[in-house]
């Protein structure tokens, strides 16, 4: 699971089919699909998304950006508490024990600024939850998620 904050992708299958989705910030909701041969998907600028060929053998694609400058974050580190175990370890090089480690720590470092938000000012604590999940999303080491 990524973003490039950047740019918009557009993916194109040729051949197999590949289990894609993102997530719409604004709405916190998430949108899933199994694109066939001949299927475009577009994934909005900055969205978190990701792609899995669910195919028995290897897929085809060509994905598109709208700019030459690419950029590239990988969320996996946050995105491994918000979505099942199994869906991070397929999108990811994490096995199961790794993303089950990953939850404990998400989840305890969630319990600990929620019960740390009522000592101090409601500014203070949103910008403590972007360092926090910036250190996250910026030491992660896992890649794109898209397996052909």
């Amino acid at each position: 699971m990524h973003t490039h904050p950047g740019n918009s992708e557009v993916l194109l299958v040729f051949q197999r089919l590949i289990y894609a989705g993102f997530i719409l910030s604004s709405a916190n909701t998430v949108y899933l699909k199994n694109i066939n041969k001949g299927d475009i998907m577009i994934f909005p600028r900055g969205l978190l998304h990701f792609q899995l060929n669910t195919s028995k053998g290897p897929a085809l694609a060509i994905v598109c950006f709208n700019c030459l400058t690419l950029a590239f974050k990988s969320w996996t580190l946050l995105c491994s508490l918000i979505f099942p175990s199994e869906l991070v370890e397929a999108t990811t090089f994490l096995d199961d024990a790794q993303v089950k480690k990953l939850k404990g720590v998400l989840a305890a470092l969630a319990n600990f600024l929620i019960s740390f938000s009522l000592r101090i000012h409601p500014l203070t604590i949103t910008k403590l939850k972007e360092i926090i999940i910036w250190l996250i999303c910026s030491s992660s080491m896992a890649f794109h998620g898209f397996f052909l």
